[in-house]
């Protein structure tokens, strides 16, 4: 099995390519989402469809739709078609799962960013990290 990665330009990558923010940047917003959180670490147990993604993080299926868009877009999920259903996983190019915490290992140029296997994130400290860049 190989999954195909087809990266797709999202309105948040977008806006922040026009504006000059570095690509690190730009998935710094990303990851501040709590969902979007929960979505990579259910991930690293392996590829899943959108309806099983929506039982598991509990969002409907436009709202978990648009966050894999923006994951996808950022390069972090690759997607493959099986049938009917679009299949999701980490891109190991830039998302895999960390061997020392089991959460999510990030990596973009020199940017590393490791998520808590809980997918509980500290969106005060994300927002100040994000500021300061």
């Amino acid at each position: 099995m190989t999954a195909q990665s087809t990266i797709l330009p999202s309105s948040t990558l977008s806006a922040d390519a026009e504006m000059d923010v570095p690509q690190p940047v730009a998935v710094l917003r990303l990851l501040a989402d709590p969902s979007r959180v929960r979505v990579l670490n259910l991930l690293r147990e392996g590829e899943r469809n959108v309806s099983r993604i929506c039982d598991h993080v509990r969002l409907s299926q436009p709202t978990v739709s648009h966050h894999l868009g923006l994951l996808r877009g950022a390069g972090l999920l690759c997607s493959r078609r099986e049938g009917k259903e679009i299949r999701y996983s980490l891109n190991p190019e830039h998302a895999a799962v960390c061997p020392d915490t089991g959460g999510v290992r990030v990596v973009f140029d020199d940017l590393e960013v490791r998520l808590p296997a809980s997918g509980i994130v500290d969106e005060p400290a994300a927002d100040a990290l994000v500021a300061t860049m």
